[in-house]
């Protein structure tokens, strides 16, 4: 990600593979490269100040780390401060934070992303911060998945029920199981709709958003969440990085 920024505002340096293929966005390296060019327009690029501006940078994504493990923490586990602030400490000395917290990675920043997605109470913010991870790296949906499916859960619960209290307050209660039933499921029908269309006007802005940013970089309009996808799954290049059985991979999933 330093390297992009470097290239896209000083015009040297290398680019890997990924960027010659378009399966990155310039959505994560955009915020240095825009540190590089308040350095350059200011001519304050020397050595030194370059090589803060992206140590600043992940010093940030770090603390705001340890801050959603506090929030986290005392919204699903339990709302005490002490909760939040073991919470904190143990986010704070994690070898991983410690390890990979000094680098400007993605996986730190998705990290940042997966918890700030946790702490909205409403859907629009859980989906603002899901858009904004997945156009970082399109697996990042992923683990978002069991938490939609909960809020999703819980709005369609929350809908039944109020269907059901409006009937009571405008004195035309289902005098029948079959009538509550009948109720609930139109109540459920309507919150699916919403819900998608939540969905997609948000898929809509963030691919407009993307593509918008990526165009920046690229020079051409491109979509590289989907580039990603194709160059990996579809084309199946992934297997370059190697393959293994299926079972190979179950020891692994209690410490993912």
């Amino acid at each position: 990600s330093v390297e992009v920024a470097y290239h896209v505002v000083f015009g040297k340096g290398e680019l890997t593979w990924e960027w010659r293929e378009g399966i990155r966005s310039f959505l994560y390296p955009m915020p240095i490269a825009a540190g590089f060019w308040v350095l350059k327009v200011l001519g304050l690029d020397s050595a030194w100040a370059v090589f803060a501006v992206p140590r600043v940078y992940a010093g940030v994504i770090c603390g705001l780390i340890d801050w959603c493990s506090y929030a986290v923490a005392r919204k699903f586990m339990h709302p005490s401060v002490l909760c939040g602030q073991v919470a904190y400490a143990l986010s704070l000395t994690a070898w991983y934070n410690v390890f990979m917290g000094c680098r400007t990675l993605t996986n730190v920043v998705e990290g940042l992303m997966l918890l700030a997605a946790f702490l909205p109470d409403s859907l629009d913010g859980f989906l603002f911060f899901a858009g904004l991870g997945c156009g970082m790296r399109a697996t990042f949906a992923v683990p978002l998945v069991p938490n939609l499916l909960d809020r999703v859960r819980t709005l369609v619960a929350e809908a039944q029920e109020a269907a059901l209290a409006g009937g009571v307050a405008r004195h035309m209660q289902p005098t029948s199981v079959a009538e509550r039933e009948r109720v609930q499921r139109a109540a459920a029908v309507r919150c699916l709709v919403l819900i998608g269309a939540r969905c997609v006007g948000w898929a809509v802005f963030w691919v407009g958003a993307i593509a918008a940013v990526d165009h920046l970089f690229y020079g051409r309009w491109i979509c590289t969440p989907w580039a990603f996808l194709h160059f990996n799954v579809f084309r199946g290049l992934s297997a370059l990085f190697g393959v293994n059985p299926w079972w190979w991979y179950l020891p692994l999933v209690p410490l993912i």
